[in-house]
């Protein structure tokens, strides 16, 4: 029927020239809705619309006009050209082979301990590439295997996990924008992925980590600093990144010189500080971390420094920002001179001596001896 329905004007013309213009040929096999369409045009002209069109071919009595319709039909019909010529019709030919991709992907999953019938249910669900397995959520996963499960496809729940620590692991690498492949998820790699995805979904104390306090006026920069620090090293973003990559010192992977994964204490650390600042991911994370610096300094001293990055919310900016400020050489001052806050002068060996010397003799550069 699609086949018929896909001819061009031409032939569904001579179809219709050979049927007489009755269209009934559209009851046959491989027909589409001729024979109603040629009842719908006598329903609107009327009768005095069908006239030579209901005289049959010349040369041809009805039966024979219908009959040679009904052989060109047949002649369009891919399915019996095939079953003349010894084949079979081609809606039960055999699949095509699979591509370079879906047979190391099938292999991988194999590792995985899935067998074959689990392995088809999964490409049943469209679980054929990393690409479809990027695209699930952790949820998925578990609702996926239930459902194989239920009906009669035999899954272990290690192979479970394992396909859990698949997607774990094809989502870091696209965040982390590098190239792989099925190959790549070797037994080390899924091990190592299974403990990370493990250690991802582990409930962390709610009074582990305190949250740093608002910064106000007679709050110290470095104990703020260290505590917003290590908050965002316990605050998961997007990927399961920690925010903390968003305040690091590095801008790029290229800034590290010769650092590789094995200077870092962990690879968590090493993938913080080599992971693009870029990107959809990277812009939720961004903002992420200016609004707690926000809800922290909107009402202190400090909202002066990054007032400029409110509108676009730029956390990284405003933390650098606010270490030009307390970090550079005049912060550096404040903080030598936070002692002083009370006093007019400083005390040093029984003598007391100005603030302004003090200052003077901080920045004036030593000469070596």
């Amino acid at each position: 029927m699609a086949v018929v329905r896909a001819a061009s004007a031409g032939v569904r013309a001579a179809v219709a020239a050979a049927l007489g213009g009755r269209g009934r040929a559209g009851r046959g096999r491989g027909g589409g809705r001729g024979g109603d369409q040629g009842r719908g045009a006598e329903r609107v002209n009327g009768p005095a619309a069908r006239g030579a069109g209901d005289q049959p071919a010349a040369g041809l009595v009805p039966n024979q006009a219908e009959a040679q319709g009904a052989q060109l039909i047949e002649g369009l019909n891919p399915g019996n050209q095939a079953q003349d010529q010894g084949l079979p019709p081609p809606h039960i030919l055999p699949p095509p082979p699979p591509n370079a991709h879906q047979i190391h992907f099938r292999a991988m999953l194999r590792r995985l301990d899935f067998n074959n019938q689990a392995i088809t249910a999964l490409e049943g669900f469209g679980l054929d590439s990393l690409e479809a397995i990027y695209d699930l959520t952790e949820d998925d996963i578990p609702a996926i295997t239930k459902e194989l499960r239920r009906t009669g496809t035999v899954i272990k729940q290690s192979s479970q996990n394992f396909l859990q620590a698949l997607r774990y692991w094809t989502m870091r690498q696209e965040r982390l924008q590098r190239n792989y492949i099925p190959q790549d998820f070797n037994e080390l790699v899924m091990r190592t992925s299974l403990q990370r995805w493990k250690n991802s979904i582990l409930k962390v104390p709610d009074d582990l980590v305190k949250e740093p306090e608002p910064f106000k006026p007679n709050t110290k920069w470095r104990e703020f600093s260290e505590a917003f620090t290590t908050f965002l090293q316990h605050t998961k973003g997007q990927c399961d990144f920690s925010l903390s990559y968003i305040i690091r010192e590095n801008d790029a992977e290229e800034d590290l010189g010769e650092a590789t994964e094995e200077d870092y204490n962990t690879i968590d650390a090493y993938e913080e500080a080599i992971v693009p600042l870029m990107g959809p991911h990277y812009d939720l994370d961004n903002h992420m971390v200016f609004d707690s610096l926000k809800s922290r300094l909107l009402n202190g001293p400090a909202w002066t420094w990054v007032q400029d990055y409110d509108s676009k919310r730029d956390g990284r900016s405003a933390w650098k920002a606010l270490q030009a400020h307390f970090e550079g050489i005049g912060g550096q001052i404040r903080i030598k001179l936070q002692p002083m806050h009370q006093s007019s002068g400083l005390s040093i060996r029984g003598q007391r001596i100005s603030t302004s010397i003090y200052i003077k003799g901080f920045t004036r550069k030593r000469t070596p001896t």
